[in-house]
């Protein structure tokens, strides 16, 4: 992500010609097709300026580089947490020994995250092979690119292609997957992806499923006895 910024912010600049080019085709696009003024045609028109997709880029790659800050705090920390990790076994049986059901209950957590984390791995792989046959048949590189170099058509192909992958197979298809892999009902599922992104943002939102299976595993499953209705008297006593 950080090299793609890079590019692009490199590219912007070359690319005059062509905006001034798709000032002139939209100008007429607008006009011809809606039926819009010159002057409301003029003023849409000088509002898409290269200084705006130059500020858009130095925005993007502001973005990416507070990404990559992140990434690097989450490297060092899966790094101690893989040092800490020799010792957890040993943590494990001694937890085991009084809280069984605790250690059973973390155990199926990890099981089903790593399920989680597959399906979202295999998902994500098949959009992103999509969105390259698409980009590589349409010889454009991303929805900017495809606006200046391809135009119009090209740019509303790759903004209903990607919007109809993303919408069908992450949105539709890979919930089913991922809630019968990890045991989650699709409304549950669903509701916790809200529920989340609106307690964490996008961070919540990515991590949806695993915090609902943390959830489930502290406050649910490793409390069997809490799952287990009332006992009932056998007849005859008291």
């Amino acid at each position: 992500m950080w090299i793609s910024g890079v590019q692009l912010s490199w590219v912007l600049p070359q690319i005059t010609p062509q905006v001034a080019e798709f000032h002139a085709d939209l100008r007429v696009f607008l006009h011809n097709t809606f039926g819009i003024a010159d002057k409301q045609v003029r003023a849409i028109a000088d509002s898409i300026d290269l200084r705006v997709l130059l500020n858009t880029a130095s925005n993007l790659l502001g973005g990416v580089m507070s990404i990559g800050s992140g990434g690097l705090f989450l490297l060092l920390l899966v790094i101690f947490m893989g040092i800490d990790a020799n010792y957890f076994p040993t943590i494990l049986a001694v937890v085991k020994e009084k809280r069984a059901p605790v250690v059973v209950a973390l155990s199926n957590l990890a099981k089903l995250s790593r399920s989680f984390m597959i399906i979202t791995t295999i998902f994500g792989a098949i959009v992103a092979v999509l969105h390259l046959i698409l980009l590589l048949a349409l010889g454009a590189l991303g929805a900017i690119m495809a606006l200046l170099a391809g135009g119009l058509p090209t740019f509303i192909a790759v903004v209903a292609f990607y919007g109809v992958t993303n919408s069908l197979i992450q949105s539709v298809i890979q919930p089913k997957f991922v809630s019968g892999s990890v045991n989650l009902n699709m409304t549950l599922t669903f509701l916790s992806a809200i529920f989340w992104s609106a307690l964490l943002g996008l961070g919540g939102a990515l991590m949806a499923v695993p915090l609902t299976l943390f959830v489930r595993a502290v406050l649910v499953d490793a409390h069997p006895q809490a799952t287990k209705g009332p006992k009932t008297a056998k007849p005859g006593h008291g």
